[in-house]
C-alpha cells in the first residue's frame, strides 16, 4: 500500500536547487493521475503543477463527502431577522 507519493517538479529533472517536492496520498495520487491522462488525452500541454493542485482538491471535495455520508456534520437552523 502506498502511504504517500513523492514528486519532483524542476524544469531539466536535475538536482536543482529550486527543486520543489510534492506529496501526495494514495487518494490524492489517484485524482493526479487522472488529471495527467486528461491532459494528454485531450492534447493539453501537461502542466504538473495544475494537475497537483487538482488532485489535492478533488481528493479533498471526497474526504467532505465521505464524511457527510459518515454522519459527521452539522446542522444549522436557519435565524430569520426581522426588518426594523
Amino acid at each position: 500500500m502506498i502511504d504517500a507519493v513523492k514528486i519532483s517538479d524542476s524544469e531539466n529533472n536535475s538536482a536543482a536547487p529550486n527543486e520543489e517536492k510534492f506529496t501526495l496520498n494514495a487518494d490524492e495520487f489517484k485524482y493526479f493521475v487522472l488529471e495527467l491522462k486528461d491532459m494528454f488525452v485531450e492534447g493539453k500541454e501537461i502542466d504538473g503543477g495544475k494537475a497537483y493542485r487538482n488532485a489535492k482538491y478533488l481528493a479533498e471535495i471526497d474526504r467532505r463527502f465521505n464524511r457527510v455520508k459518515a454522519g459527521h456534520y452539522v446542522e444549522h437552523e436557519l435565524i430569520e431577522v426581522e426588518d426594523e
